[in-house]
């Protein structure tokens, strides 16, 4: 088919008149990709791309996709298994994802329950377990002319939690191997360029600069308009990602100094919270392990993988032990002596433990003309008159009077036969 433009292709070719592998990639939907021609070998039908969803992403994408041609001597087997470990050992596979496509022509057992298992998929198998690298193809992917059904199409990866949903498809025209459809959850940056890009400005977002809850729904109107009515494809075709992202960060400043000026936050440096403001047992160590959990949270909002948001739990979890161990020992430490030097801070601790301003623990109260006292003096006032004016005094005109006697138990319950089994059973 014709391609479009906005896909670029790799590709490797062969001469036998079968084979070949190629990979279509939307220029849109990653901001780079780069061809990994130092990984292609001569003979090697394998292509390789590096691509990155922005270029503050701090985790590249490794795609490769390989055919191996249905070749059963061991010769050719140990070839293409040692070219492609040698590819592999060129890749970081610890800060990259992985994820290798392709016909190999390989059946393993463990693959699909229905297929037996070939010397390729032995070979394959192992030379991908000693990589960490996951299988996620489980079902027929071929059918030949006889009838019958294989898994030569695999999905390999180092990150199998990142793709998701993989199935099949019809086949394409006249090919006898279904397609393989899958989604793989890419890690985006929240900024769309890195620090050192010309255009890149460390002021904060436009959200930050702009108060929009004042917006009038006229101006809100005016620019929606002006926005509009911009030619986008003319400005913001044919041209690479990085330099689009500045063209629509200068419209889109220009647009709102004009119309959102009066709605503009004064620029005023962020407040920290002083250390004064920490519990007297938060020390220096805490306090860097909760900065560290607070940036372990940021990291896992921006780029939210499983394994960022594992480290952030697990820093979380650490804070709450040190908190926990930390207030212990300061207590232990504060009534281990109570001398008179350290009793006032003893005290001062029991109050501040009690007594809290924001929740008090007496509501206001309501005064006899209707009024409400909130203030501590004021409801102190008013529950001392209260209970002052209560007393519980003896007064001889009025003893108290003499109880009338009771009937006798033992004589009523003499005529009542039971046993403990009985009482057990009741």
């Amino acid at each position: 088919r014709e391609r479009p433009v906005h896909e670029n292709q790799y590709s490797t070719s062969d001469t036998r008149g079968y084979g070949g592998v190629a990979i279509l990639v939307k220029t849109f939907t990653f901001s780079s990709t780069k061809h990994l021609r130092a990984l292609e070998h001569p003979g090697f039908e394998t292509v390789w791309l590096e691509l990155r969803a922005s270029p503050s992403s701090p985790t590249p994408i490794i795609i490769g996709s390989s055919y191996r041609p249905p070749a059963r001597t061991p010769s050719q087997i140990l070839s293409y298994c040692n070219t492609l470990e040698d590819c592999l050992q060129q890749l970081d596979l610890s800060s990259s994802i992985l994820i290798l496509t392709g016909d190999f022509n390989a059946r393993h057992s463990l693959w699909c329950s229905s297929d037996h298992t070939s010397p390729a998929g032995t070979s394959l198998y192992n030379l991908f377990s000693c990589f960490g690298l996951q299988q996620l193809v489980h079902f027929s992917t071929h059918n030949s002319p006889n009838g019958a059904s294989s898994c030569l199409d695999l999905v390999v990866t180092n990150r199998a939690d990142l793709v998701q949903s993989v199935d099949s498809a019809p086949p394409l025209g006249a090919s006898d191997h279904h397609q393989i459809v899958c989604n793989v959850l890419l890690p985006m940056a929240a900024s769309p360029r890195p620090p050192d890009h010309p255009s890149f400005s460390s002021r904060r977002s436009p959200q930050e600069h702009y108060n929009f809850r004042r917006v009038p729904h006229e101006v809100w109107n005016s620019v929606n308009c002006l926005l509009s009515c911009f030619d986008w494809g003319t400005h913001l075709a044919h041209i690479d990602a990085d330099t689009a992202v500045t063209r629509l960060e200068t419209l889109l400043e220009t647009v709102f100094s004009n119309h959102l000026g009066p709605y503009r936050y004064s620029d005023r440096p962020f407040r920290t919270k002083p250390l004064s403001k920490f519990p007297p047992w938060v020390d220096g160590a805490l306090r860097a392990s909760i900065k560290l959990k607070y940036d372990r949270y940021s990291l896992s909002r921006k780029y939210p993988t499983l394994s960022n948001i594992a480290m952030y739990k697990s820093q979380r979890n650490i804070v709450k032990t040190m908190t926990r161990s930390a207030y212990r020992s300061y207590i232990s430490s504060v009534t281990s002596t109570l001398t008179d030097c350290n009793r006032p801070s003893l005290y001062q601790f029991v109050r501040n433990q009690r007594s809290n301003a924001n929740c008090p623990m007496i509501p206001p109260l309501l005064s006899t003309d209707g009024s409400s006292v909130a203030p501590a003096a004021g409801r102190a006032r008013m529950l001392n008159e209260q209970f002052a004016s209560v007393a519980v005094v003896d007064d001889p005109s009025f003893p108290i009077p003499a109880l009338q006697p009771g009937p006798d138990l033992a004589a009523a319950f003499s005529s009542v036969i039971t046993t403990p089994a009985a009482v057990r059973k009741y």
